[in-house]
């Protein structure tokens, strides 16, 4: 019985301790990416205080647009194909 209470003890410090172990782990491991993330950003920040402080949409006014550029900013591959046509395979149609 005694030996019994004495592996169950030894077992539960050694849980303890594993867990500890894996919060630290997690922990260093989430510090390290947040620390990464943090020189990223501080890298882009100064990259674009060296460009002058200029966006990308401020450098795009100063060249003209052609004529398909200007219909619409908004257009992403619209279709001029109405939504109810269905094709008719083999007889080319659209209904």
């Amino acid at each position: 019985m005694i030996n019994r209470n004495r592996k169950e003890l030894i077992n539960d410090h050694i849980n303890r301790f594993e867990k500890l172990r894996n919060l630290r782990a997690s922990l260093e491991d989430t510090w390290r990416r947040s620390a990464d993330l943090k020189r990223h950003r501080d890298r882009e920040e100064k990259e674009f205080i060296r460009s002058g402080s200029r966006l990308l949409i401020d450098q795009c006014e100063q060249y003209r647009r052609c004529y398909q550029c200007k219909r619409k900013t908004e257009n992403c591959g619209e279709t001029n194909i109405w939504k109810e046509s269905h094709y008719i395979p083999g007889s080319r149609l659209m209904v």
